[in-house]
């Protein structure tokens, strides 16, 4: 089931009318997410990265007004959420306290995204970028998701058993590699870098050989991580999470 939302978007060079034009579109009812955050324990210094994976379900909306679950693989409980949309179409996703990073209950301080209609554009929110960040004690985490909507035409995501990302022989950089059937053939490999240092990551893009393999030098260090997810005639794909090994 599709819902229909409004997004307000800013009006560049639109004359002097000075409207804000509205732009609909719809969301699905369902989207898988990652998210990749960084852990403070002392509050103040970030000392890993690691992953969390979700879902958002049972969306529904009534005009700025969102409702819907948050689902953390870790758990066995659903969050409901109830937000909406602000000037910049930013959903806001308040849920209060939940277990979404450990095993115990904390505070969620911020989570919400931007829906994103991809090529081709045909009204449909396929993905949702977005920012989480929690609290316990003074412990934190925070950090950004990844969200694609769950539809037939989204392709298969990277398979794990078939990716490796290595430190090189020189120093700084890693290897990504994929064996053959790794993704789909001639797909674009979308490449995110996780530092400490950063909660944005640092992106690259690649294409895949014919077989679905592929191969780069990127700049990475032993502690960063990195998510890849494929993009095919421009829907991406399910996101997911590798650590560099030596």
């Amino acid at each position: 089931m599709r819902r229909s939302i409004a997004l307000l978007l800013l009006c560049v060079g639109c004359g002097g009318s000075g409207e804000t034009p509205v732009r609909v579109l719809t969301l699905n009812e369902a989207y898988d997410a990652l998210a990749v955050l960084r852990k403070f324990p002392d509050g103040i210094v970030a000392d890993s990265i690691f992953p969390v994976y979700f879902r958002i379900t049972g969306i529904d909306v009534q005009g700025r007004r969102a409702t819907g679950l948050i689902e953390p693989d870790a758990s066995n409980e659903n969050y409901a959420f109830d937000g909406d949309f602000d000037s910049n179409g930013d959903l806001l996703m308040p849920i209060g306290s939940a277990t979404l990073t450990g095993t115990i209950g904390e505070t969620v301080d911020e989570l919400g995204g931007r829906a994103q209609d991809t090529t081709p554009e045909d009204g449909v929110a396929d993905e949702i970028d977005g920012y989480l960040g929690t609290h316990l004690g003074m412990a934190i985490s925070n950090g950004v998701f990844f969200a694609v909507a769950q539809q037939d035409v989204r392709p298969e995501e990277v398979d794990e058993a078939r990716v490796s990302i290595t430190l090189s022989s020189e120093l700084g950089f890693v290897q990504v590699a994929g064996a053959a059937g790794a993704v789909i053939g001639r797909a674009g490999v979308e490449i995110f870098r996780f530092r400490l240092s950063q909660r944005e990551p640092e992106f690259s893009l690649i294409q895949a050989d014919g077989d679905g393999a592929f191969s780069a030098k990127l700049a990475g260090i032993e502690g960063d991580v990195y998510v890849l997810r494929t993009r095919v005639i421009g829907k991406a794909s399910d996101a997911r999470y590798f650590t560099v090994t030596r």
